[in-house]
Order: C-alpha cells, then sequence, then structure tokens
C-alpha cells in the first residue's frame, strides 16, 4: 500500500487513468471536506452579525472560517506530511475532533427545531 501521495499517484499511473484512483479514494471513505462556497459566504456573513460579536462567537467562526477554507488538496497536502508512526494516534485526534464538531451541530440543529 502506498504511503505516500506521489506514491499513490505512481500506483494509479500504472494501474490505469486518475478516475481509477478518485474512485478508490472514494471506496477508501475520502471525501472532501471543504463546504460550498455559499456556506463560506453564509459564515463570513455572520461574522459580521453583531449578536454573534462575543468571545465565544468570535471563536466558534474563527475555528469553521479556517476549516471551510482547506480545499480538498490543501487537505491532502497536510494528511501526507503525517508520518505513518503517527498515522493512528492523528487518527484518533481527528476522530475525537470529528465527535465534538458533530455534538456542536446536533445541539445547535435541536435549538433551531425549537
Amino acid at each position: 500500500m502506498p504511503s505516500s501521495a506521489s506514491e499513490s499517484k505512481e500506483q494509479a499511473a500504472q494501474d490505469g487513468s486518475p478516475k481509477k484512483a478518485k474512485r478508490r479514494k472514494r471506496r477508501a471513505g475520502y471525501s472532501a471536506p471543504t463546504p460550498p462556497s455559499r456556506f463560506k459566504r453564509a459564515l463570513l456573513s455572520m461574522a459580521r452579525d453583531p449578536s454573534m460579536r462575543t468571545e465565544a462567537g468570535r471563536e466558534l467562526l474563527q475555528l469553521l472560517i479556517s476549516h471551510s477554507s482547506l480545499t480538498e488538496r490543501r487537505w491532502r497536502r497536510i494528511i501526507d506530511c503525517v508520518p505513518a508512526h503517527r498515522a493512528p494516534t492523528m487518527a484518533k485526534a481527528a476522530e475525537a475532533c470529528a465527535h465534538q464538531w458533530l455534538m456542536v451541530a446536533e445541539e445547535l440543529s435541536q435549538r433551531e427545531a425549537q
């Protein structure tokens, strides 16, 4: 199994078209984390909302905006820099962050439903 993006590209070149490489990524569970541009615009609009100008509101928006600005290519470069011996720990940390974001999303969605 390739351990880097360059090895993945080399293997894709040997295996066939780039489309096959993209399908392998999808099957491996990787999907682009970049939200649609309208989502980024909504975040920037919320940053101008006076009700979000609290310390916690600014912090939440900064986190969301920073994540929303990363492209799939940038995420790939970030992921590829993690050495193999650190990948399991990094994966657990990413899962923990994802879990926290899901809790935030669920709580906010419930608040909206009320």
